[in-house]
């Protein structure tokens, strides 16, 4: 193992992260992150070379990174959390970065998070957020990126898709 991760796993022991949540129950916790994520706010972010603008779709906010320099290319970006933590203001710095270093247009939905909502909730919404795109963008030149339980969201996209926009159990596959 590296260095790095050796410092950083010492570094979590001491702090002791998961000691923070041995005890509490399932409300408990989802009562301390709603008023964590009460507290967080969408960044007021400037920069020079980007339309930077907020929308709503279905009654959740999307932050709009829109280059000056038009360009065909878009991303629709969907940062983690655990799905129950909405984006710092960190991760949309790190959006930013993103959408300059790649010269796509970038798209950070601010999903229903499970702690108030069904996850079936979020799909719609980042679903509706992907056809609001399809307006400025075609379709093979949007990209889905996430992190952390955000990249479960973006795998998780394709059988919402599948399934007609809803969910549906999966089949157990047949024995051959």
């Amino acid at each position: 193992m590296s260095l790095k991760y050796e410092i950083l796993k010492r570094i979590v022991k001491m702090v002791n992260i998961r000691g923070r949540w041995e005890g509490m129950t399932t409300e408990e916790l989802l009562e301390t992150k709603r008023k964590q994520n009460a507290k967080n706010v969408i960044p007021e972010l400037k920069d020079a070379e980007f339309v930077i603008s907020r929308t709503e779709v279905l009654g959740f906010p999307v932050l709009k990174m829109i280059h000056k320099k038009k360009t065909e290319k878009a991303n629709l970006f969907l940062i983690g959390g655990g799905m129950i933590t909405a984006p710092r203001p960190g991760s949309i710095r790190k959006a930013l970065r993103f959408a300059k270093e790649t010269g796509v247009d970038v798209f950070v939905p601010y999903y229903p998070l499970c702690t108030d909502y069904p996850l079936t909730k979020a799909y719609e919404m980042i679903h509706a957020t992907y056809r609001e795109m399809l307006k400025e963008y075609r379709a093979e030149d949007i990209s889905v990126l996430g992190t952390s339980s955000g990249g479960n969201l973006a795998l998780g996209m394709v059988p919402y898709i599948n399934d007609g926009y809803g969910y549906a159990p999966v089949s157990p596959c047949p024995v051959l």
